[in-house]
């Protein structure tokens, strides 16, 4: 599912410039920094970051990363928000891979899958990963 992940952000199908078309990047920079995103994020990122990956695992998850912060960057013309949808990649890639299944980040992978740039509040979408996913790679 990563490798799919991986080619459809190559292909343009997954980050667009359409999640970023008539958006002020600073707002989205700041609603990224509200409480209501910020410590949910910081609440996944903790859960997920004291568990492993195989070493396999990480080289794609570090080539999605990549691949991402490139078509962000590219998309919306801000290495700071290129930087937030590559940090994004690496905590749903992971989240896939460890199998953890949380409804907020869950609702994340639905905005990604949407073309919309996860900020601010974000409406919770009671998916599992599995389907989250299936959207993200439609």
């Amino acid at each position: 599912m990563l490798n799919l992940i991986l080619k459809k952000i190559k292909e343009d199908k997954i980050i667009s410039g359409k999640m970023f078309n008539k958006l002020d990047i600073d707002e989205l920079l700041d609603l990224r920094d509200e409480p209501a995103f910020d410590s949910e994020w910081m609440r996944v990122f903790n859960q997920i970051k004291e568990l492993s990956c195989s070493e396999t695992d990480m080289q794609i998850i570090d080539n999605i990363r990549k691949e991402s912060y490139l078509k962000a960057y590219q998309a919306s013309n801000s290495s700071e928000i290129a930087g937030c949808v590559s940090d994004d990649f690496d905590l749903i890639a992971k989240a896939y891979i460890l199998s953890i299944n949380d409804w907020w980040l869950n609702s994340v992978i639905l905005m990604y899958a949407n073309d919309n740039f996860p900020c601010g509040e974000v409406k919770i979408l009671k998916a599992e990963i599995n389907e989250a996913f299936s959207n993200l790679t439609k």
